[in-house]
């Protein structure tokens, strides 16, 4: 494609009239009707259109390299005024070898924006990109339009330009943002697993087009089962193929099975990776619920982070899922707020797993983020609350001191009720936790008071002394 330079473009405007002041400027037209249908502006309308808020669109690209803000901004407001007028100037300015592309940002989103423009002229150039001095230049302005929305109406002719230049992982990449475009590529795409197996390009390109890369779900599977053994984590690809076909979505769910091969399998990356897919396929039978399961328990206190998410986004709700959640939890006292939160979610409708949220909030070494969950969660909170308060009434007396210790750390107003019922036990850890809770929950009433009172008392120094420390919570006068 032929540039049109500033030269031409002068001439063209001085063969209309050497008058200025009769010269059309883009801020002067009248705007079109609104019914209109927009197109692009015609090389005449090109080359009348030099002046922008009656200075040269060059002088504008200029003002770009300002390093004063406001003047740059003035400089992008008035080239997104000019519209496709500027993108000649723009793209000139731009492939201009005394230009990087670190000194265009603003260029290249303007460009962005006139995609529908600027887009033949930036394929004619990559065909030539060769004989120029930065020939990754085209790609890059390519990859950046693609990234930043797209290529519109101008896909089709992107995908051509592409499938011309398979041998390229840039352009196989740039497939995966032609959109619906790129559907008719995907065969090509797929031969390019047995033909560049270790190149993650065709991968991207496919996990980037979605449900639309269905016809290569086939060559994905055969991926995956064909690879070798295991190479270090930055040559192994099959974890990209595997979220590939998540990508796809439920239109793949014919390939749970090796799927859940791979959930069961001893990398932890594919492994993780297979639950990922499993959860955005959207299959749930026992099999994929039992390798959920599996790998939350034989995680735990690593991560289980993609085992729970696949788990909340099919629903699993069994009291093995429950169990594993809270070994996990356990594992690891100070992470885990996505497994805390899944587990807190299902209380209240589920008196499972509202027995494993109240047996963690009464461990010895409890864990934060399931205590931050429930108070986050009225109605998994009252559920909870309900069954530990049950619970103080334990023969257990175990049972009944974790779950005092519970309350009290929940500082639920059922905790007082509890304290006043078991502070005179004969049990030295439930008269200690009872003290603990009869401290939560506010003010206390005189029955609370009178109870600690007696507890100052108490023939066991360290009670007695638990006893005057909560006395001294409420103030001066109570103790």
């Amino acid at each position: 494609m032929r540039r049109v330079s500033l030269l031409v473009l002068v001439a063209a405007v001085a063969a209309c009239g050497d008058d200025v002041a009769g010269r059309e400027t883009i801020s002067s037209r009248e705007p079109a009707p609104a019914a209109a249908p927009t197109k692009q502006a015609s090389a005449s309308e090109v080359a009348v259109a030099t002046l922008v808020r009656g200075r040269a669109i060059e002088e504008w690209i200029e003002d770009l390299r300002s390093e004063d803000d406001a003047t740059k901004a003035a400089a992008e407001a008035a080239l997104r005024e000019a519209g496709d007028a500027a993108v000649p100037a723009l793209l000139a300015w731009l492939f201009d070898e005394q230009y990087l592309f670190t000194e265009g940002d603003a260029v290249v989103r303007l460009l962005a924006e006139r995609r529908d423009a600027a887009i033949p002229d930036v394929l004619a150039r990559l065909e030539s990109a060769a004989e120029s001095k930065y020939p990754s230049k085209p790609m890059w302005l390519l990859e950046w339009i693609g990234e930043s929305g797209g290529f519109g109406d101008r896909a089709p002719l992107v995908v051509n330009a592409m499938l011309r230049r398979l041998d390229d992982d840039d352009s196989v990449h740039l497939l995966g943002h032609c959109g619906a475009a790129a559907e008719r590529a995907v065969p090509e795409i797929a031969r390019l697993l047995t033909s560049r197996p270790d190149s993650d390009a065709a991968l991207a390109a496919l996990a980037a087009l979605g449900p639309r890369a269905i016809a290569a779900l086939p060559d994905l599977v055969a991926y995956i089962r064909a690879r070798g053994e295991r190479r270090p984590v930055h040559a192994d690809y099959r974890c990209g193929a595997i979220q590939a076909i998540g990508c796809i979505g439920p239109a793949a769910e014919s390939a749970w099975p090796t799927l859940v091969e791979f959930a069961r399998g001893d990398d932890y990356f594919r492994r993780s990776a297979a639950l990922q897919a499993l959860g955005d396929l959207g299959v749930v039978n026992e099999e994929v619920v039992e390798a959920i399961v599996a790998a939350v328990r034989r995680d735990a206190g690593a991560s289980v982070e993609g085992a729970t998410r696949t788990a909340e986004l099919l629903d699993v709700r069994t009291p093995e899922l429950y169990a594993a959640l809270a070994a996990a939890i356990e594992a690891v006292p100070y992470g885990g707020e996505a497994t805390a939160e899944l587990l807190v979610s299902r209380a209240p409708g589920d008196v499972l797993a509202a027995e494993q949220v109240a047996r963690l909030l009464g461990a010895d070494d409890w864990h934060y983020y399931t205590l931050e969950a429930l108070r986050g969660a009225p109605s998994a909170l009252a559920a909870v609350s309900c069954l530990l308060v049950e619970r103080t009434r334990s023969a257990d007396p175990n049972v009944r001191v974790r779950s005092l210790r519970a309350l009290a750390r929940l500082d639920d107003p059922g905790a007082r009720t509890a304290g006043l019922a078991l502070v005179h036990s004969a049990v030295k850890d439930e008269r200690l936790w009872a003290i603990a809770a009869l401290a939560e929950g506010g003010a206390p009433d005189a029955a609370t008071l009178s109870a600690l009172s007696n507890a100052v008392k108490d023939a066991d120094a360290g009670v007695a002394h638990e006893a005057l420390v909560a006395l001294g919570k409420f103030g001066p006068a109570a103790a």
